[in-house]
């Protein structure tokens, strides 16, 4: 027997660990994956070399967003918190997502320590976005299965048009600075999970069709243990460094960082096919190089949704092979975010006022 078919026997195990998906990887080579087993093999290769040596990079630019934000002076730090805060949530984003599952690192207990620790950064909640996060690579775009739609949008995501965007242009500004309700969902997901109430995105309801009790003691024993952590860490980084400068270089940027991130993720599944095919239901976007560093290659997400299993760094050269097949690739978000906001968000509130209209005309007969 060959290497190389040696190799092609393995690709269904690594696969089988690391996939999130509705069907097995054999049946969806006929539906939307077109890459070969040779093809497929090296870009599975997962290295704990390449996930430091990334993380390590992208301290040092934390580090001089830390530094400039120390340093600036006051009429400044808007931008400085702007700068740091993205970093910050790059982290908590991007980091926590890719080590959430198990393919940043080759070791499995470095994932789970380096996811934990990029959620505290922005209050995230790794446990609980594991659990959303599968599910919403199994089913995206599903109304009633994919908590992304099911959390927020179960009211229109059934209706014909949906396109995945704000229901209008002041819900659109609103995805980015209704901050108050970042903070509040946030912390509801934490402390209700923490006393043993399994939450969606809502940190209210539970709205995924998988049942809360088979991960309520799960949920709540890592609330408690990310509760305990901010209960030392806090009053640690208060005695060492003082309250002011805990929430200047920490708090305050990253909720400010929740503007720029929001602003690269929130086309991620818009105006794509309401279905499983991996083509055609997410978008990537070929944004600037220092900004796909910054965001762990996150920025091509349909690659990574058709092929979870394929690490972060080897995301650019599955692109590549991708790119001809893919629907939904745009030329950096400030295309996406001008799309969503002159075309598809009008082109949905279309659809919704005509089936709101056809349902209330049959209701009224």
């Amino acid at each position: 027997m060959s290497f190389f078919k040696k190799k092609e026997m393995d690709v269904t195990n690594v696969i089988a660990a690391d996939d999130w998906t509705d069907v097995p990887h054999e049946k969806r080579k006929k539906r939307d994956r077109y890459l070969t087993d040779k093809e497929l093999v090296p870009l599975l290769k997962k290295s704990d070399w390449l996930a430091f040596k990334h993380i390590a990079g992208t301290l040092i630019i934390t580090a001089c967003t830390t530094t400039f934000v120390l340093l600036c002076p006051w009429w400044m730090l808007p931008i400085g918190w702007f700068c740091h805060g993205f970093m910050l949530q790059c982290y908590s984003y991007c980091g926590q997502h890719e080590t959430m599952h198990y393919t940043a690192f080759k070791t499995r207990s470095y994932n789970e320590i380096c996811s934990f620790i990029c959620s505290l950064l922005c209050f995230e909640f790794a446990a609980h976005e594991r659990i959303m996060h599968k599910q919403h690579h199994i089913y995206p775009n599903d109304p009633k299965k994919d908590p992304e739609l099911s959390s927020f949008w179960s009211h229109i995501a059934h209706i014909p048009g949906f396109k995945k965007v704000p229901a209008s242009h002041h819900d659109y500004w609103m995805e980015f600075f209704d901050l108050p309700s970042f903070i509040k969902s946030h912390t509801l997901r934490l402390v209700n999970c923490a006393r043993g109430i399994p939450v969606d995105y809502t940190g209210t309801g539970w709205s995924l069709e998988i049942s809360a009790d088979s991960v309520r003691v799960h949920l709540q024993q890592q609330a408690l243990l990310e509760i305990g952590t901010y209960a030392i860490l806090l009053p640690t980084l208060i005695y060492f460094l003082g309250l002011w400068i805990m929430f200047k270089i920490w708090i305050i940027p990253a909720i400010i960082g929740v503007i720029p991130i929001t602003f690269c993720r929130i086309a991620e599944h818009s105006d794509g096919s309401n279905d499983y095919n991996g083509l055609t239901n997410t978008r990537s976007n070929e944004t600037h190089p220092f900004i796909q560093y910054c965001m762990w290659n996150m920025n091509l997400h349909a690659d990574h949704h058709l092929y979870t299993s394929v690490p972060f760094y080897h995301l650019p050269k599955l692109h590549e092979l991708l790119k001809p097949h893919l629907k939904c690739v745009d030329r950096g978000f400030i295309e996406s975010n001008w799309l969503m906001y002159t075309v598809w968000i009008p082109a949905q509130a279309v659809a919704i006022a005509k089936y709101t209209a056809h349902t209330a005309s049959l209701a009224g007969r």
